[in-house]
Formats: structure tokens, sequence, C-alpha cells
């Protein structure tokens, strides 16, 4: 029913010895409670693949590092425009099959690629975004970025954490067709309201605090590109 798309630098978390994405690992669970099929795919270059991850992704490094290779060949002519729209389209073939494989009714993925996208339309199988970091001033995400990307090229969807990311979103995605929805965090939902069947949960806060003492604990997120740059 739902097929997942996640990179290893989403899975911050072991449970029972495997690699676990925080937010997507956690929406699949949600949507196994529901009673849907759930499957993974690991995006390039993954390691974390098979018995190292939560739902066994199944990866397709081989495949990317042939179309980046020749990608890049392409591009050594001059030709970038055309080497990215032809990597593109062998993309989409790629998920043309996977999809035709897997037969899923819907797709969440971050930040999904036009291949990705191309081939969820040509498939009709809808394409969502999940959030995953600061969407407000973030280039992939903002108006001024995406005022004249065409909506062929994007997924069909933004599931959001929070009331402020999904506005940011409405100033320009409806207007290409593009669904914009706020669903909360899954992994802090379910480490705020706990629930005694979920077992991730019970085993995470079973010790109970990180710190013994009555200091506040604090907690700094940092993200690339907000006012800063990696060196």
């Amino acid at each position: 029913d739902v097929l997942l798309i996640r990179s290893d630098g989403t899975c911050g978390y072991t449970y029972r010895g495997k690699a676990y994405s925080t937010l997507f690992d956690s929406f699949g669970d949600i949507c196994v409670q529901y009673g849907l099929v759930v499957r993974s795919v690991a995006r390039p270059f993954a390691i974390l693949t098979g018995m190292r991850a939560h739902n066994s992704p199944v990866s397709y490094n081989r495949f990317a590092l042939r179309v980046a290779l020749l990608r890049r060949i392409l591009g050594l002519f001059g030709n970038h425009e055309h080497g990215e729209e032809w990597a593109n389209m062998h993309r989409k073939h790629l998920w043309e099959r996977i999809f035709e494989k897997a037969r899923p009714s819907y797709v969440i993925s971050s930040q999904p690629d036009p291949g990705l996208c191309w081939a969820g339309k040509s498939k009709g199988i809808p394409i969502y975004d999940l959030q995953h970091g600061v969407i407000a001033e973030h280039h992939w995400y903002s108006e001024k970025y995406r005022s004249n990307t065409s909506p062929k090229d994007l997924p069909d969807g933004f599931l959001c954490w929070d009331k402020a990311s999904a506005a940011a979103l409405r100033k320009w995605a409806p207007q290409k067709g593009i669904d914009v929805r706020n669903i909360g965090n899954s992994w802090f939902s379910r480490l705020l309201v706990k629930d005694p069947n979920d077992l991730l949960v019970q085993e995470a806060t079973r010790t109970g605090r990180i710190f013994d003492n009555d200091k506040p604990v604090i907690l700094v997120s940092l993200q690339q590109s907000l006012g800063f740059t990696y060196k």
C-alpha cells in the first residue's frame, strides 16, 4: 500500500539491533497499525539496507552509480542540461519498474527528484514529500525557488509537521495542484503521547531520564544553510 523511500541520513536510531529511520519508519509503523502493507527503498548510496535496517529496505546503488558516472561524462562535454535530463529519464524508467513490482498506492519520500515524480505521474501513483527538516526559508521549498518549476517535476503533495510549515508551502504549492497537509511529526508524537502497545517507545523510555539530575535538558538542532555554511 505504501512505499517509503528514505536515506541512511534519516536513520538516527537503533531498534533491536537495526537502523531505524525515526521519521519514515515511524510513519510506516503507523500505516501498519492501520492494516496497510509497507515496504522500503533506500536512496543511494545506502549501506543500511536489508537485514541491517528496519523494514529491510532494498537498494539501487549500482544503478545510481552507473547513471551518475554517465551523467558526469556527458557533463565533461559541456552539455550539463542534457546530462541532467538524460539522468532523470533513466531514473523515471527505474521507478516505473519498481512500481510495477511493488504496485504501491502511495509513495512517501523526501525531496523527490524529477525522475521519481515523472514515474509517479505516468503510473498514476501519488508521490508525497514527508517533511524532514525546517521548511520556512529552505530553498528547495521556498516560493521564490519554486515559482517557475513545472508541476511535473514536483511531488503531488507535502506532509508537514506544523501549521507554519504548511503555511509556507501553501503560498505556492496549491496553485500548482499540489496537496499540502499538516500531519504532525510522527516520531515526536509517539514519544509525547506514549502508547502502551508501542514496543519501541516502551523500550526507549524504560530507563527513564537520560540525565538523573534536576537540571533542564536542552536539545540543540542544527541545519545546514540556515544563516551559516559548513566549511
